[in-house]
């Protein structure tokens, strides 16, 4: 059930690392007017999915793959091109969080594109606008969740304060992860409108199996079929009180009563085995290293004398993303599928099971001897229910098997944890700068970044001497540097206010650095260092630049947000 997401989940992917980096950025090319090319997008979805590509050797599932790579394509392209995330953050600017606006328009956006590009407008037995809400409300449920997701990161820091970069990333990963486990299932149920399996022999049957088994869902519904055209069953939700378990109402007829139990009994098997469980530490250990491999790439970087691109990383974050689903998750999931056919095999035997299986072959119009990349084939599984009824052994062998790679999941997710809570800890990377600059016998000017690095970890631990003796040293080797000597005059103004030299020469600093780089940080540590003379007038001055610096480019010259520099500004004049 992943894959009928994974356009949306590709394009907040792609839109995310889009907008990591807009330094370099190219100017809008045409420069339309933003709601002009969204519209014209709108119109190249439609025609899209009215476009059959008659002549080619395209079945339909295959020409849907293609209209919506072709409209993936077009909307990324255009956001590039035109700039569409920078300028709608101006269009948003003065609300609150104008980037998360604009991310979340953007988003919609695509979501409605994707609809359109696959609702042909003609139908014989439809009407087009009942297709294109069911084509829609197919991705709803990772669009509100995504939503959610992104109001709980906005609010998190005002629970977590001033963590540890290592335990905000840990805390923010982990309760993101909670938070979907818990809200995902009723979501999706309530956005698909899915309604409850009557009372009947069937559902009686399927409860008692469940129940046999020791498990227990909060539903049984009815697959959506309008949405996804498959005869087939499955469970949703990792927790018991949020747990649903779904059966489309053409499997339910094709089954006797031994055959569905056969499948309510592969069902139970994933539920007593926890594979749900499995499946997200699996996932949690591919994000938690794909964190620590980004640190290391940072860490290469740092100590090489290349840079990669920004496109590299965005590239290699969505191929990684594909290969782990393909690669990583087909295995859980075909050694998972395996384990709960094995429950079924010990619960009914050999002969429902196995006609239950080619029903669904059937019914699906799946070739029984073709491989499939995350079940195993029809005859494959067949073929091993066979050996397993005749050879008990090979069933406990499986079971064997499944039992290592859970414990290689959780061993792989503890590590991960471990190493990446250690590497993005100032501890962690202090140590390794530390190392490099006490190893290294003849520092260059690029080695400048590794001491005014080292200058920041002892400053956010309170070590303001320290921190003033690398930023000195820092600056011997590129004394142009306008981070290195806004960091400088910051740590004079705040550690050194009673000496009025060193308050002259922090404004020395600032302004050299201004004259490098006319930014609103910079700005503001202009602004403390009169304030600390007690020239009011030039401090009010200099924090009414940063503000307005800050309003025009926040992004760029604005990392702390225009709220940070309009409270900066009221604390000045207070203090006149």
């Amino acid at each position: 059930m992943f894959l009928p997401f994974l356009p949306l989940i590709l394009a907040s992917l792609s839109l995310s690392l889009l907008t990591e980096d807009t330094a370099i950025r190219p100017e809008a090319w045409l420069n339309l007017p933003w709601p002009l090319t969204l519209l014209i997008l709108l119109g190249l979805a439609f025609w899209l999915g009215q476009a059959s590509f008659e002549g080619r050797p395209l079945t339909r599932q295959r020409q849907q793959h293609l209209k919506r790579l072709l409209i993936f394509s077009a909307w990324l392209g255009a956001i590039y091109t035109e700039a569409l995330d920078l300028r709608l953050q101006g269009t948003f600017q003065g609300w609150w969080n104008p980037d998360g606006w604009a991310f979340a328009l953007l988003i919609v956006h695509f979501w409605l594109l994707d609809g359109l590009a696959l609702t042909p407008l003609q139908h014989r037995h439809e009407a087009y606008a009942p297709r294109l809400i069911r084509s829609l409300r197919l991705q709803l449920p990772l669009l509100l969740l995504g939503g959610v997701h992104a109001l709980w990161l906005a609010a998190l820091p005002l629970w977590t304060g001033d963590l540890p970069l290592n335990w905000e990333l840990l805390l923010s990963t982990l309760s993101s992860l909670v938070l979907m486990i818990a809200l995902a299932p009723p979501v999706m149920m309530t956005a698909w409108n899915l309604e409850a399996l009557p009372e009947s022999e069937g559902r009686t049957l399927i409860e008692e199996e469940l129940q046999v088994n020791g498990v227990s869902v909060r539903k049984v519904l009815i697959w959506p079929e309008e949405l996804l055209s498959s005869a087939t069953a499955g469970v949703v939700g990792l927790l018991p009180g949020l747990r649903y378990l779904l059966i489309s109402r053409q499997l339910l007829n094709a089954l006797t009563p031994e055959e569905l139990r056969a499948v309510i009994a592969h069902e139970a098997g994933h539920l007593r085995k926890q594979h749900l469980l499995f499946y997200a530490f699996a996932f949690f250990a591919f994000l938690e290293g794909m964190m620590l491999l980004s640190a290391a790439l940072t860490v290469t970087e740092w100590f090489g004398e290349w840079e990669l691109p920004a496109v590299f990383y965005g590239s290699f974050t969505v191929l990684a993303l594909l290969l782990f689903l393909r690669f990583g998750m087909g295995f859980l999931s075909r050694n998972f599928e395996r384990q709960a056919d094995c429950n079924a095999l010990e619960r009914v035997g050999l002969e429902p099971m196995g006609r239950a299986l080619l029903k669904v072959a059937w019914l699906n119009g799946i070739d029984p001897e073709k491989p499939n990349w995350h079940h195993y084939g029809i005859l494959d599984r067949l073929n091993f229910l066979k050996a397993g009824a005749q050879a008990p052994e090979k069933v406990s062998a499986h079971h064997r098997r499944v039992r290592w790679i859970q414990f290689g999941c959780v061993l792989t997710l503890l590590c991960t944890i471990g190493i990446n809570s250690y590497a993005t800890s100032n501890a962690g990377i202090r140590q390794w700068l530390t190392w490099y600059v006490q190893h290294n016998e003849s520092l260059s000017p690029r080695d400048s970044g590794f001491l005014t690095q080292l200058g920041d970890l002892a400053y956010s631990q309170g070590q303001l001497e320290e921190a003033e003796r690398y930023y000195r040293q820092a600056l011997e080797l590129a004394p142009e540097d306008p981070r290195t000597l806004n960091n400088l005059a910051w740590v004079l103004a705040e550690n050194r206010a009673d000496d009025p030299e060193a308050l002259e020469e922090s404004i020395q600093l600032a302004q050299t650095a201004l004259a490098h780089q006319p930014a609103a940080f910079i700005w503001d540590t202009l602004a403390e260092g009169y304030r600390q003379q007690g020239l009011y007038e030039q401090a009010l001055h200099a924090a009414q630049e940063a503000l307005r610096l800050a309003d025009q480019s926040p992004r760029a010259q604005a990392p702390s947000g225009s709220d940070y520099y309009e409270n900066r500004l009221t604390e000045i004049r207070n203090a006149r």
